[in-house]
């Protein structure tokens, strides 16, 4: 990288407080701010409001503050709101994805995106109600399924795996299967971890290294 280039209200954007950024496959930049989706096509930007209604914006009926954007193969981009709502943005058109959880007053704190063969899987993570996964409907993932606890902490996806922290360990998943786990107590003691894959480096049981980063 020899040069470096900073985006803020004079070029464009219409909020400078940026949350999250996701690439689409054409190489756009869709961006979170504190008041907008903002995509970025190489040279201009588009804003979509979040806070207000106007014209061409598929937002104009879910004004939320979201905070997690995520594309998939397929192109299509999942937003998570701040409130824990999931969204699907679609050949423009925005679409809630309602789970059953709603109802019982329990939202999403996290979503990831998994690749399975041809398809890529949306996870989403709650916080004391385990795991759920969307294929045209939510289904639910918890110590049924083999989760040592559905106290979540935190997830994380590379590729074909699903890494889940809960207060009980570790746990790595693939094809909806727990293949491994890890037990430990210590990680409840940390207000906030964050967790980021290591690509180049495996364990002996051939799941990916894992770095974690706590906050006291």
């Amino acid at each position: 990288m020899n040069s470096t280039r900073t985006f803020t209200l004079n070029d464009g954007l219409i909020d400078n407080s940026i949350i999250d950024i996701a690439q689409d496959k054409v190489g756009q930049l869709w961006v979170i701010t504190g008041s907008s989706i903002s995509v970025y096509n190489g040279s201009h930007w588009k804003n979509f409001s979040t806070k207000f209604q106007h014209q061409n914006n598929p937002f104009n009926y879910f004004l939320q503050e979201f905070k997690r954007v995520l594309i998939d193969s397929k192109d299509d981009k999942y937003f998570l709101s701040l409130e824990g709502r999931v969204f699907k943005l679609q050949k423009n058109s925005l679409n809630e994805l309602v789970s059953p959880l709603q109802s019982k007053g329990i939202l999403f704190k996290e979503i990831q995106l998994v690749d399975e063969g041809d398809k890529t899987i949306l996870w989403a993570s709650t916080e004391k109600n385990g795991l759920a996964y969307f294929e045209n409907v939510w289904f639910s993932f918890g110590i049924d399924e083999g989760l040592l606890s559905n106290n979540i902490l935190n997830i994380k996806s590379l590729g074909e795996w699903l890494c889940v922290l809960t207060d009980k360990g570790i746990q790595f998943i693939k094809k909806k299967r727990v293949v491994y786990s890890f037990y430990s107590s210590e990680l409840i003691k940390y207000n906030s971890i964050s967790l980021a894959f290591d690509k180049y480096a495996k364990t002996k049981e051939n799941i990916p290294s894992l770095w974690l980063f706590s906050g006291q």
